[in-house]
């Protein structure tokens, strides 16, 4: 395709209120016909309210590509927008953020620039598109870009745009933006821009900035984005996805018991919202990950939030495909504290803490299967045992378990080794009596689940002699 301008667009001047303030702003503008003259400031006549993050050279003109004009009528339900309705000066065809590079050179009319740095969106935005428009502008990643004026001139609609020089080794418009806005945990992508030698001075400073928080994060820094390659129903109540990096990239190790943010936004206008999932794959394999998700009834206000928004977009809306944002691997409920010789072992879970609990057993099972271990799982409903049936490989081992069912659970039944089972009908006392018994020969003591579980839990474990490891699941899943 050819790439040309479409439009010169030229300030419509008016004054905003923001934040009680009545402030000037030049987002407003429109298209005029005919030759416009640029000098090195600009389009002559142009004031400049406020300048980007570079010297006012790298900020003369504003480029936005008229191919992003479909997807935001689309997105926002809107006629035809005219042209200049995102405040730039001139609208493009043919150039993408993802096609142009750092440094490149281009013509148009008699005019030649050169590309310096993305455009960023700013509350100006807001003003003329909507609230919380920059946020969705941001994410999109169809910002249009900002040009220094080489070469003084006229230009107008029609105009061709020529490429005059370029490196193909620069990084992308699009490759800033993306690395600095988005993917601020990519280390190595942050590394080449600072190759570049027409990456800005303020821009180097933020992206050496990143860089180093990205490469002493432990896994990654901030949220990485994670496709979505497999799911697997365990039973009616619980999900497990497999995630992995679109990009074929290993993912950062994690140790058994750890888990993953996960963040997602309900709607366009919506916060973010993030919620924790335990890591249940093998940490040896870090092409992917998974994560096994407890879907919670939608719709209850807890602490003035959402109940179950999360839990259940992971089970009814994302499937393979789709991309998650997710931070690096966290929590401390490992067996990092066990040593040998050891006395015993108690994992205690609850509901899908049992998703917790599983990983530590499999570690268990590889590198203390001496140890005695027990593992006292509560369920609420018969159901919230499915992930069980990977423990076969454990089951040759000294471990011992019991499955305690919660009071008013029809047809549920109690599992165990021997005799180790309990009946079905469980109430406080005997799950105190419980406890405390298998504490007695524990040195080390680790609970997961619903923070009431894990406060019950601890209480009971007072007077105990046993190390404790928590890891406290809330219901705003």
């Amino acid at each position: 395709m050819t790439a040309k301008i479409q439009s010169v667009n030229v300030t419509e001047p008016r004054f905003i209120v923001m934040k009680g303030k009545q402030v000037a702003t030049t987002i407003w503008k429109r298209a005029v016909s005919g030759k416009v003259a640029v000098d090195r400031g600009g389009l002559v006549g142009e004031s400049r309210i406020a300048r980007s993050m570079c010297d006012a050279d790298d900020h003369a003109l504003s480029f936005y590509p008229h191919e992003h004009y479909a997807h935001w009528q689309r997105e926002l339900g809107c006629e035809d927008f005219p042209y200049g309705q995102f405040g730039e000066n001139l609208t493009c065809s043919g150039l993408l953020e993802t096609e142009v590079h750092l440094g490149d050179v281009w013509r148009c009319g008699e005019v030649v620039v050169r590309v310096r740095q993305p455009r960023l969106p700013c509350a100006k935005l807001d003003a003329r598109m909507g609230r919380r428009f920059a946020g969705r502008f941001l994410r999109s990643r169809r910002v249009g870009f900002l040009t220094s004026v080489l070469a003084p001139g006229q230009v107008a609609a029609g105009d061709l745009l020529e490429l005059v020089e370029r490196d193909p080794d620069e990084p992308t418009v699009d490759d800033l933006f993306r690395l600095t806005q988005l993917d601020t945990w990519d280390a190595e992508g942050l590394a080449h821009l600072l190759e570049s030698r027409w990456l800005p001075e303020p821009w180097r400073e933020l992206v050496a900035h990143k860089w180093e928080l990205a490469r002493d994060a432990e896994g990654w820094h901030g949220l990485r984005p994670l496709q979505v390659v497999e799911r697997q129903p365990q039973s009616e109540q619980v999900v497990s996805l497999w995630l992995a990096c679109p990009r074929g990239k290993p993912l950062a190790p994690f140790l058994p018991g750890q888990y993953v943010m996960v963040a997602w936004r309900p709607g366009p206008d919506d916060s973010v919202l993030r919620r924790p999932y335990a890591l249940t794959s093998d940490p040896r394999d870090l092409s992917r990950y998974r994560i096994s998700v407890a879907r919670v009834p939608a719709g209850a206000l807890q602490s003035d939030r959402p109940a179950g928004v999360v839990s259940s977009a992971l089970h009814d809306v994302v499937r393979p495909g789709d991309t998650l944002l997710v931070a690096a691997p966290r929590g401390h409920t490992t067996l990092a504290a066990v040593t040998t010789p050891c006395r015993g072992l108690l994992f205690l879970s609850e509901g899908i803490g049992a998703a917790t609990v599983l990983p530590l057993l499999r570690e268990w099972a590889r590198r203390f299967s001496q140890v005695p271990a027990v593992h006292l799982h509560v369920a609420s409903a018969a159901a919230q045992v499915a992930l069980f049936g990977e423990l076969s490989p454990v089951e040759g081992t000294a471990l011992r378990r019991i499955v305690m069912v919660r009071d008013g659970v029809e047809g549920a039944a109690a599992e165990g080794d021997g005799g180790a089972g309990v009946p079905a009908a469980l109430r406080a006392a005997s799950l105190r009596a419980q406890v405390q018994d298998l504490a007695a020969g524990a040195e080390h003591v680790f609970v997961a689940g619903s923070s009431e579980f894990v406060d019950e839990v601890s209480s009971f474990l007072r007077d105990a002699a046993s190390q404790l490891h928590v890891e406290r699941f809330g219901e705003l899943r």
